[in-house]
C-alpha cells in the first residue's frame, strides 16, 4: 500500500471517529432533552387533582405527548385507574382485588399512576401482607400484583354486572395507623409506582435460554452483567423513593437501611434468592453457570460509591433550580435508572436556560443533608 493510500485510509478512519463522536454526543443530547420532558410531565402529573379528572380530560392533557411510548404508558395507566376508581367504592375494590371483605375502615384514593390504599385495621394490614409478598417489611409494602410482570394487571370483577375485566394497575398500600409519617411513606410508594411506569425496561432480566449453548465465563458473564444492571435499577429507584420523601442523610441509608435494616443484601447480593436459581436449574442452567455468577455479581455493586454520586447529582439539580421532585423525576425517566446519576446532572442545563418550561418547577426549597 502507497504513502497516498495509508493517508487516505488515516483520513477515512478519522473521519468515522469523528462522526461517531458526533452521533454519540446528539443521542446524548436527544436522550437528555426527552428525559427532561418526561421530568416535565411526571411533575404535571403529581400536581393533578385526581377527583376532577375524566377520561377526556386524560386524552385531552396527554395530546401533545402523542407518540411517546412512555406517555403513552402513563395514559393508558391512568386511564384504567380512573375506570376502576368510578365504577367501584372502596369495599367493593377491596374486595375485587384482594379477594376478602375488609374488616375495618379502608380509604382508597386514586393517583395518576397507581390506585393507594391507606388501612386502618391491623387484622386487615395482616391479613394482606399475608396474603401477598412484602418487598419493604415492617413499613410499608409495594405490590407487584404478577411477580415482576411488566402488565402487573389485575383481574377486577364488578359483582353489580358479573363481569370482568382484566385491568393492568399498580397498587400502593400502607398501615395508617401507629405512624405519624404516613405522608412520607405514601410519597416514597407513589415514587415506585412512578417509577416502574417511566423506566420499565430497566427492571426487566433478559431471557438467558438462547445462550446456554455459551461456554461457562461467557454465559456467566451475561448473566452477571444482566443481573448487576438490574440490580443498579433497583438499587437507584429506591434510592430516589427515599430522597423523595425526605430521607435526606445518605448515611443513614447506607448504614440503616442497605447494610443493617430491612433491605440488607437486596442488592449487592450477598443473600442468594434460592428459589431464583432453582427456577433456570429447571429451565438447564449448568450449575457450574450458577457458581460462577454468584462470586462475581457481589463485586458489581458499589452501595457507597452509588449512594454518593447519586446524592451529589441531586444537590447538583437543586443548585440549577429545580425541585427535589423534578431532580429525582428526571433521574428515574427513561433508562436513567442504569445510568451515572452525576453524569447526568451535569448535563442537564439550569432552569434558567430552559426556555420550554410549562409550569413552575421549583416547588420546594432545600438542599440534601451529608
Amino acid at each position: 500500500m502507497s504513502k497516498n493510500e495509508i493517508k487516505s485510509k488515516s483520513a477515512e478512519g478519522a473521519e468515522v471517529k469523528n462522526r461517531d463522536a458526533e452521533n454519540t454526543v446528539s443521542e446524548t443530547r436527544e436522550a437528555i432533552t426527552h428525559a427532561m420532558e418526561i421530568a416535565d410531565l411526571q411533575i404535571e402529573l403529581l400536581n393533578l387533582d385526581m377527583g376532577n379528572m375524566t377520561p377526556q380530560k386524560v386524552e385531552t392533557f396527554f395530546a401533545r405527548y402523542e407518540g411517546d411510548p412512555i406517555a403513552q404508558c402513563l395514559k393508558e395507566r391512568m386511564l384504567c385507574i380512573l375506570k376502576i376508581r368510578n365504577c367501584l367504592n372502596d369495599k367493593e375494590l377491596f374486595r375485587a382485588i384482594f379477594g376478602l371483605n375488609p374488616m375495618g375502615p379502608v380509604d382508597i384514593q386514586a393517583t395518576p399512576v397507581s390506585i393507594s390504599m391507606d388501612f386502618y385495621n391491623p387484622i386487615d394490614w395482616a391479613r394482606v401482607s399475608f396474603k401477598k409478598q412484602s418487598i419493604f417489611h415492617g413499613l410499608s409494602y409495594f405490590l407487584f400484583p404478577k411477580g415482576m410482570s411488566s402488565t402487573r394487571g389485575f383481574t377486577v370483577k364488578d359483582e353489580r354486572n358479573e363481569t370482568s375485566e382484566e385491568i393492568g394497575i399498580n397498587i400502593d398500600y400502607q398501615r395508617a395507623y401507629g405512624f405519624q409519617s404516613l405522608r412520607r411513606i405514601k410519597k416514597h410508594e407513589l415514587r415506585h409506582s412512578m417509577n416502574h411506569e417511566v423506566g420499565d425496561r430497566c427492571y426487566r432480566l433478559g431471557s438467558w435460554d438462547e445462550y446456554f449453548g455459551e461456554n461457562d465465563e461467557k454465559l456467566a458473564e451475561i448473566i452477571t452483567e444482566d443481573m448487576a444492571q438490574v440490580g443498579l435499577a433497583r438499587l437507584k429507584d429506591e434510592l430516589a423513593a427515599f430522597v423523595v420523601a425526605g430521607n435526606k442523610s445518605k448515611f443513614a441509608l447506607k448504614y440503616y437501611v442497605f447494610s443493617l435494616g430491612p433491605l440488607v443484601g437486596m442488592y449487592n447480593y450477598k443473600r442468594q434468592n434460592s428459589s431464583f436459581w432453582n427456577f433456570w436449574r429447571k429451565k438447564g442452567l449448568r450449575e457450574s453457570v450458577i457458581k460462577l455468577v454468584k462470586k462475581e455479581l457481589p463485586e458489581r455493586i458499589n452501595i457507597s460509591e452509588i449512594l454518593e454520586r447519586s446524592y451529589e447529582a441531586v444537590k447538583l439539580l437543586e443548585s440549577k433550580g429545580y425541585s427535589r421532585e423534578w431532580a429525582v423525576s428526571f433521574l428515574c425517566a427513561d433508562n436513567n435508572l442504569i445510568k451515572d446519576w452525576l453524569v447526568l446532572a451535569e448535563t442537564c442545563p439550569p432552569v434558567a436556560d430552559r426556555k420550554d418550561v410549562r409550569l413552575p418547577l421549583r416547588i420546594e426549597l432545600g438542599g440534601l443533608k451529608n
